[in-house]
């Protein structure tokens, strides 16, 4: 009997997973933050004339780029990009017009949604669903003005946005288009969809960027008040991003988070887009290439390829004005797609992570 009990005296240490000596648990090692470093390579695509629009990760070997992109100086006309991996190729994307002719007409936006590769002009779409593409033109979308820019909702559904308020979302099983009606005649030119709630950056007369809120409920959409710029917060709105648990607003004085006791300055440093994995991985880029890693511990200010520093929204030097078009931010890779004001040909730098 005076065995058993020791028996089971042994056995619940054991499960309990203390020492005899110590009698305490172990504790495990606190979360690595992700690196901030990352190793770069660049490249130069295009004649003179090409104007790059956006980006969209895949995977550090597949990813594409919308805009307009000449092989030499404006000819040969392309209207997307391709990286392999290794190297980068022009690609004509023959897009449907409102005429019903099929041209590489100028992409302004790229998408991955559900394995399928989506490209948008001002009017029209291309969908590549693996073997199969259709091509048309998007009238619900130019109810009000022209398709500048997609957000994503859901594997099976996003948002065309643009000019004069322009608000369409499209659910593709089946494809339907459904025009929203936005109460503005503001050029919509940023958003993110989170928590049922559609944020969207929209520029009205004199620059001043006010945010719409687009609140679904089941079918319905109902705008809340507008937020302007009479809230405690410096500088028009930029760009707006959710991490899962809260949002983030960019602005020319920096990037503020919202709850419900109002704004509170998340950093000062200057954002023209807000992208990240997760709360602990996020990046800011500024409209000349500046970069800031938040890690979820402190902010690190990331060394690009072209070693550009300047941080805000004033001119930076001459060797260093590359205008930023696109960022695009998935687990360890990060693409940049800019353009060259002096050589007018698009520049894209691709970051893979060095791990800590």
């Amino acid at each position: 009997m005076i065995i058993n009990r020791y028996l089971l005296l042994a056995l619940l240490i054991l499960l309990s997973g203390c020492s005899i000596l110590g009698g305490r648990e172990d504790t495990p090692d606190p979360p690595v933050p992700p690196s901030s470093q990352f190793e770069w390579t660049v490249d130069t695509l295009g004649g003179i004339g090409t104007y790059p629009h956006s980006v969209e990760i895949i995977s550090e070997n597949e990813i594409w780029l919308s805009g307009l992109f000449y092989e030499s100086n404006y000819s040969n006309q392309k209207n997307s990009a391709y990286w392999d991996g290794e190297k980068w190729e022009l690609r004509e994307q023959l897009i449907t017009g409102e005429s019903g002719n099929r041209s590489p007409q100028t992409t302004r936006d790229v998408i991955n949604l559900n394995n399928e590769l989506w490209f948008f002009s001002i009017g029209s779409y291309r969908r590549i669903q693996q073997n199969d593409i259709s091509t048309d033109y998007i009238r619900a979308g130019t109810a009000r003005g022209s398709i500048l820019q997609v957000i994503k909702r859901d594997s099976l559904s996003f948002y065309l946005v643009g000019s004069n308020g322009t608000l369409t979302k499209v659910t593709t099983e089946p494809l339907s288009f459904q025009f929203i009606e936005t109460n503005t005649q503001k050029t919509i030119t940023a958003g993110f969809f989170a928590n049922d709630t559609l944020k969207l950056v929209a520029e009205g007369p004199g620059g001043i960027y006010q945010i719409i809120n687009v609140v679904e409920n089941h079918a319905e959409f109902e705008l809340e008040d507008t937020d302007d710029i009479s809230n405690p917060i410096e500088g028009p709105f930029i760009d707006v991003w959710h991490d899962g648990s809260r949002w983030y607003y960019a602005t020319n004085a920096g990037v503020y988070t919202k709850s419900n006791a109002g704004y509170t300055l998340f950093t000062e440093y200057y954002a023209h887009y807000l992208t990240g994995n997760t709360p602990n991985d996020i990046l800011i880029t500024s409209f000349f290439g500046s970069l800031v890693h938040w890690n979820g511990q402190v902010f690190n200010i990331v060394q690009n390829p072209l070693g550009t520093t300047h941080n805000g929204p004033l001119l930076p030097p001459a060797d260093q004005r590359i205008t930023v078009r696109g960022v695009s931010f998935k687990n360890d890779v990060v693409c940049i797609l800019g353009r060259s004001s002096d050589t007018q040909q698009a520049v894209v730098w691709i970051g893979k992570r060095v791990k800590n």
